[in-house]
């Protein structure tokens, strides 16, 4: 069962906002729930990316089972844009596979806070746990190269998302 469909199993009250159970949903997954077998420790299953929006935040969520998804800490969002369109499944795939370059100059994630003070957080699962990038949005460039370099594929799965019409 892939992420998509642990998402359309999952229950939430009729008055509940689901954003922070489908946050927690997609940062406590297992290489088993996303039907991979992992063979290095640099290979990324899942990604999910804070950013901070007019009234809250944005979370992007991408697996390497193709699955992409998108909502807001305020309400709302898309879940399984990846299953319907192929440009942002494959935007979100090589945000995965390039991501897992920066392993190596990330630190492990002591918590899944969500970021403050506009900014961004990406949190990177691999076989041995969870990395941690993070940014100020006011002032990406003066990140280091290897957090420029993943802003730049979140932005890239931002632009096929939008593109795609799936927010309309």
């Amino acid at each position: 069962m892939g992420l998509f469909d642990k998402l359309k199993k999952k229950k939430f009250g009729s008055h509940e906002n689901p954003y922070e159970g489908l946050r927690n949903l997609a940062l406590n997954l297992k290489p088993n729930d996303v039907q991979v077998t992992l063979t290095n420790n640099e290979q990324v299953y899942v990604a999910v990316v804070d950013i901070p929006a007019e009234s809250g935040i944005a979370t992007l969520v991408c697996a390497i089972d193709g699955s992409v998804s998108l909502y807001f800490s305020s309400g709302g969002g898309a879940i399984g844009i990846g299953q319907r369109y192929e440009k942002v499944r494959e935007a979100g795939a090589s945000f995965l596979v390039s991501a897992g370059q920066t392993i190596p100059l990330l630190s492990k994630a002591s918590d899944f806070n969500l970021p403050q003070n506009n900014k961004a957080s990406i949190y990177l699962l691999v076989r041995d746990g969870a990395y941690k990038a993070e940014f100020d949005m006011n002032n990406p460039q003066q990140s280091d190269q290897h957090i420029q370099f993943l802003n730049f594929l979140v932005q890239n799965t931002l632009t096929e998302i939008r593109e795609s019409g799936a927010l309309d």
